[in-house]
């Protein structure tokens, strides 16, 4: 009896422990296989290299940082130059720092190895350069060409292309206005000159300038600041300032800081782009050479239409000299400047598309560069006369290259006739070939007329 007791009640304890058991069991498992929330998702951030938008953003960026960086010359920049500071001026639109990223104005600002190189004279296409303003399209849009290189750490590389024009002397002008300083070698326009070097009226003009120039540096008020510089561009005009095209190249870093891109580095591309070279001025490896009329933009291509008609009309009045009259215009030529006027009037040729001058004319017009070659009896005509821009054409140097081909007839015998082409003195018409260059400039009332003529090569075709 005792022994059926006690097996009950091991039953009864095995039964309770198995139901503990599933019921423990049961438990942890709902416990362990419950979901696990899992975080959200870090957004992702878009950039120049994994987004087309993001690229055109930073283009954009781009272009307005060098529209500011150009909005002042070379000679304000001075100061900045040597010093490596950053223009921080929050009354000036054209801010540059509001531009920089936060690491180079803390680590960078006040050194002149600083990785912003500002707008600097740089001697270059036979002109000390001092102002540089962006090109715009026919759209308004700055011309600007940003391209994405890669990245670099944080940053992002861009190689920028900026069409500017440059004003600036002609370096024989520059070195008698200008001197460099012993210590900066930094250079900036004279205070005092010698009575021998320049004339009482360049003088004043050149003190003129300096007045405003430093003026412009000083003054707080930006809408001030363009009136002065209206100024200075007037008297520049009378100095004989000259202005080209080029294209300057930088590689440019650009960070994000929040939702804005701030420029960290932007340098020339040079091989020696160091402060200690870039006080050089003929350090100039970052630029190159553009036409100065660019054909595609609408003002330019006017400008050139109205120059190639007076080159033009100056060839074709040319076609009045025959063999007899070329006689006695190199009769004339010889003799004197008002003769030779005086003849071209006579046999109808427009003395107004010339400008003649009495120590210059032989040597700008020579009689040996006139069409009309020796063995020609007349030109009859010309098949084209093609007109392109020379590479050297600037605002004050409007030089072109001019081709033509032209219709004429050439004589073996010294006497010619019409009744002499049976007989085969007069060869009859060939076609002739001319390479000139040919230069222009405004006469005493201000119109375009031809300054010199060139005769590079004269080639009978056929």
């Amino acid at each position: 009896m005792y022994g059926v007791e006690l097996m009950n009640k091991k039953l009864k304890l095995l039964t309770l422990s198995t139901l503990l058991a599933v019921t423990v069991s049961g438990v942890g498992c709902s416990l362990f296989e419950k979901d696990i929330e899992e975080p959200d998702p870090i957004p992702r951030i878009e950039s120049p290299e994994t987004s087309i938008e993001e690229d055109r953003a930073a283009q954009e960026f781009i272009k307005n940082y060098f529209v500011d960086l150009f909005s002042k010359s070379a000679e304000e920049y001075t100061k900045n130059f040597i010093e490596g500071s950053i223009p921080n001026d929050p009354n000036d639109p054209n801010s540059l720092a509001k531009h920089i990223a936060t690491r180079t104005l803390e680590e960078g600002d006040g050194n002149p190895e600083v990785g912003i190189h500002f707008p600097r004279i740089v001697e270059f296409g036979g002109l000390a350069m001092l102002d540089y303003k962006v090109m715009r399209d026919n759209g308004g849009n700055p011309m600007i060409d940003a391209s994405y290189i890669g990245k670099t750490g944080d940053s992002f590389l861009y190689y920028v292309k900026v069409d500017v024009k440059a004003t600036g002397l002609p370096i024989n002008l520059f070195y008698k206005y200008y001197e460099q300083d012993e210590n900066t070698l930094i250079f900036s326009q004279k205070s005092e000159f010698g009575e021998e070097d320049i004339g009482n009226d360049e003088k004043q003009l050149l003190n003129n300038r300096k007045e405003l120039l430093d003026k412009l540096v000083a003054e707080k008020d930006y809408s001030e600041r363009n009136n002065i510089r209206q100024k200075i561009r007037e008297i520049e005009e009378k100095l004989n300032f000259d202005e080209i095209k080029v294209q300057l190249k930088y590689d440019v870093e650009i960070v994000r800081e929040g939702n804005a891109y701030k420029v960290l580095t932007q340098k020339e591309v040079a091989y020696k782009p160091s402060f200690k070279n870039r006080k050089f001025i003929l350090n100039n490896e970052f630029i190159d050479r553009l036409p100065y009329l660019d054909v595609n933009i609408q003002d330019e291509n006017n400008i050139f239409q109205q120059e190639q008609k007076v080159i033009q009309d100056f060839f074709n009045d040319l076609l009045k000299l025959d063999r007899e009259r070329m006689a006695l215009l190199r009769n004339e030529w010889e003799v004197s400047l008002g003769r030779f006027e005086r003849f071209l009037e006579t046999v109808g040729i427009n003395t107004n598309l010339y400008i003649l001058e009495e120590e210059t004319y032989k040597e700008r017009f020579s009689i040996l560069a006139f069409p009309l070659q020796a063995g020609l009896l007349r030109l009859t005509g010309y098949e084209n006369i093609n007109v392109t821009v020379h590479p050297g054409y600037s605002k004050n140097n409007k030089v072109y290259f001019v081709k033509a081909s032209a219709i004429g007839e050439s004589a073996t015998g010294i006497i010619a006739s019409e009744t002499l082409k049976s007989s085969g003195v007069i060869e009859g018409e060939d076609i002739y070939s001319y390479d000139y260059v040919v230069r222009l400039d405004y006469n005493n009332e201000r119109n375009l007329a031809v300054s010199s003529i060139k005769l590079n090569e004269f080639l009978k075709i056929n």
